[in-house]
Formats: structure tokens, sequence, C-alpha cells
């Protein structure tokens, strides 16, 4: 009898573990890949939520939705498909600028109060509709891996991680004056999508734009860029002997320090660079020289250098400080460092750079 019973209870417990009390079939979801928030076209008071998916034995296909909050709109799109809306495989967030110009800390804490929704998505903003890029399409649609794909053809490294939904939640909610995402746009008769520029926040409002060399000034400043390949002069046809090179760098050291003289701070950059000569114009038919090398790096530092003070000019203006110094302030200047004044502080703080720049490879990737 004992036997039986405990049979009995096996057979149980192996039906009740082997089942999922919320399963639901394939056939049944609608699987998001990418959702794009904008503002509803002729009244800026409602917004336009843009999902992109797919639908078991479907075609990829866009689906639209208006509503006062994110919530009313979503509500629209389901209303518009027998499908269950599945959150759990989104890859990009989209936000046009617009909607970011008046703040998206709204839009992140609704998606991260999602629990389909995981905090490693990639986040950025568009120039022009959103509904423009989540389409069907040779070059459709804007997924996780189109995203870093684009990234990279901008010849930036630095860690993806900056852009994900956790780390800009992180940002908000820490009170961080300051981060960047990147801007994609879309060309009208290709329709091919490219990287446009990035970002520059303040606080959660998209504040203005910048291009590639001063985004490699920004990720200089906050001591995250990893490598970049930079190319000095033009290239004139009727001008052969014309200089013209292009060389590829890679962070060997960074370090901040402060000085404080008169009881004002000053922060140093000591930043250190190996790099590789990848092409030269003209070529040196006898090699390439000491002094010719000696000059390219000066050049070199010279250009980097250039771009941390184009762009550290704009963000003091702006009082914004992405950079983290005022841990610096905090811990080195702790009698004139105010926590609640430090981005008017560092609106006036003198920055230094003291950058070094080695080749180390001629004619080869590092």
């Amino acid at each position: 009898m004992k036997r039986i019973l405990l049979g009995c209870f096996i057979g149980l417990l192996v039906i009740t573990l082997t089942g999922c009390w919320d399963y639901r079939p394939l056939d049944e979801d609608f699987m998001i890949t990418g959702l794009g928030i904008d503002h509803s076209l002729g009244d800026e008071s409602k917004l336009e939520v843009t999902v992109f998916g797919v639908a078991y034995t479907e075609q990829d296909h866009t689906l639209s939705g208006q509503g006062s909050s994110i919530s009313e709109a979503i509500s629209e799109i389901q209303d518009k498909t027998e499908k269950f809306l599945s959150f759990s495989h989104i890859q990009i967030l989209l936000i046009s600028k617009s909607v970011a110009k008046k703040g998206i800390s709204s839009i992140i804490d609704v998606m991260l109060r999602d629990s389909q929704v995981r905090n490693f998505i990639n986040v950025a903003l568009v120039d022009g509709r959103v509904s423009d890029f989540l389409q069907k399409g040779k070059e459709y649609p804007v997924t996780g891996s189109t995203f870093e794909a684009l990234l990279k053809s901008a010849d930036l490294g630095f860690p993806n991680q900056l852009l994900h939904l956790e780390t800009l939640a992180m940002n908000l909610y820490s009170g961080a004056s300051g981060f960047i995402l990147p801007i994609l746009k879309i060309d009208k008769v290709s329709r091919i999508i490219s990287l446009k520029g990035f970002g520059v926040f303040k606080r959660d409002r998209f504040l203005e734009e910048i291009d590639r060399k001063q985004m490699i000034g920004f990720l200089l400043l906050m001591q995250r860029l990893e490598y970049a390949n930079l190319t000095i002069g033009t290239i004139n046809l009727d001008n052969p002997d014309q200089r013209v090179y292009s060389v590829k760098i890679k962070a060997a050291s960074t370090h901040v320090r402060v000085v404080i003289d008169k009881d004002q701070p000053t922060f140093i950059y000591d930043l250190g660079f190996s790099g590789a000569l990848l092409e030269k114009n003209p070529v040196p038919l006898g090699g390439i020289s000491a002094d010719e090398i000696k000059r390219i790096e000066s050049e070199l530092t010279e250009e980097l250098k250039k771009s941390m003070l184009n762009v550290l000019r704009k963000i003091q203006k702006d009082q914004i400080e992405p950079f983290g110094l005022g841990e610096y302030a905090r811990v080195y200047w702790p009698k004139g460092y105010k926590e609640a004044q430090w981005e008017e502080q560092f609106s006036k703080a003198k920055i230094e750079t003291n950058i070094q720049v080695n080749l180390v490879f001629y004619g080869q990737t590092l």
C-alpha cells in the first residue's frame, strides 16, 4: 500500500514539475524586437509608440498606437492584433529627438517597470520619425546587432554598456548631470540607416548634438575611449605630395591628477596611447624616418588635445559635468567642493591635458 501511495505521489510530482502555469503557445505571441517612441503627428500632447516584430508563421511587420501615455498607446496597439504583445525579445529602444528634448526619465521608468524588458537592451535617438526606422525592408529592422554594427562603423571603441537601458537608468537615478546617446539617421532615397552623431543630455533632456571628432574628446574626458581611427589631412588629387595619413590609436594608460594652487583645483589628464600607422600619403620610398614618426606623434597629440578642449568648452558652457570629476574634487578639494553647486564650479574649473602617443606599429593594426 505504501508503495502504491509513493508511486502516486511521485507521478503527481513529475506532472507538476514539468508544467508551466503561465505557458502560452508561440503562435499566440507577437514578439517585439524593436520599440520606438515619438510625438503624435499634429498633436505633440500625445505619444506615438511603434513596435516592430514577428508573429509565429507570419512575416515581420510594424504596428503603431497613440495615447496620452505609453501604456495607453500600447493598449491601442494590442487592440489591433489578436496576438499577445511580448516584450521579452526587445533589442533596441528608439526615441525621437523631439521627445528627448522634453525628457526621457518617464520612458526609462516605464521600460524598467516591465518585467519582460531586459535591462541590457540598446537605447538610441533618431533624427526624424521613429516609425521610419522600424519598417520592413532591406536594411530593416534596427536590431541589437545592427545597432552595434553602426557604432563600429564610427571606428570608435568604448564600452557598449554606456548605451544600455540599465546604465542609462543608473545615470538618471543617481542624479548624473549628463550622459550621451547615439543618434541614427535614415536616407530617404536608399532607406539605409547610419550613425549621424551623438546626443548630449543635461539631466534627462537632450541638449545638443556632437560629431564623431567631438565624441572622441568626450570619451577622452570620460576616460572611456578604448580605440579610435584618426585621419590627419585630406587627399588632394591635384597635389599628390600633400601629407595625409591614417592612424589607429589604442588607450594604454589613463589617469587624472588634481593640483591645488591658491585654494583652486586644476584637473590634469595624463593619457597615453599606442598607435599603428595604417596609411600614409605620399608613400615614403626610403621608409619612414624617426623624425617623421615624431612629427606624426606630435600632430596626433595636438589633434586629441584639440578634440578634448573643443568639447570641454561646450560642456562647461552648458554647466554639465558627465565626466566624474566631482568625485576627484570631493576627495582632493574638500574645502572648496560643494556638491549642490558643483556644476557651476565645474564650468569655471581649469582643466589641462598631458597626452602622449607612441607609434609602435607601421602598416599593421593593433
